[in-house]
């Protein structure tokens, strides 16, 4: 995607049996995050924040679906070129759940 772009994103849960959510970072703030979002899995409020932690790094993010649901995010992607990790911060699924985004 270009730099700056004004995005929609629409992410789908197609899993027929387990939750997920999606959040897009800095990369310098990746490990941090992946880190504070394993403390909200302890956490009584964890669900609440969707296991993610509250963090300058977190560019965009989704609410955590059950199967079957959808949820538009909007954002501007980031100004400065580069690759932008995404993961599921649901707990235990960052581990193998995470992905780039090329900014142009």
């Amino acid at each position: 995607m270009k730099a700056g772009a004004k995005v929609a994103l629409t992410f789908r849960n197609l899993d027929a049996s387990m939750p997920h959510n999606v959040a897009i970072v800095e990369p310098d703030r990746l490990t941090a995050i992946m880190d504070a979002s394993m403390k909200l899995a302890a956490s009584p409020e964890g669900l609440a924040k969707h296991y993610v932690p509250e963090d300058k790094g977190v560019i965009a993010l989704s609410p955590v679906l059950q199967s079957g649901n959808s949820y538009v995010m909007y954002f501007r992607s980031p100004r400065t070129p580069g690759v932008y990790p995404y993961l599921c911060t649901y707990p235990g699924h960052w581990q193998v759940m995470q992905g780039k985004l090329i900014v142009e």
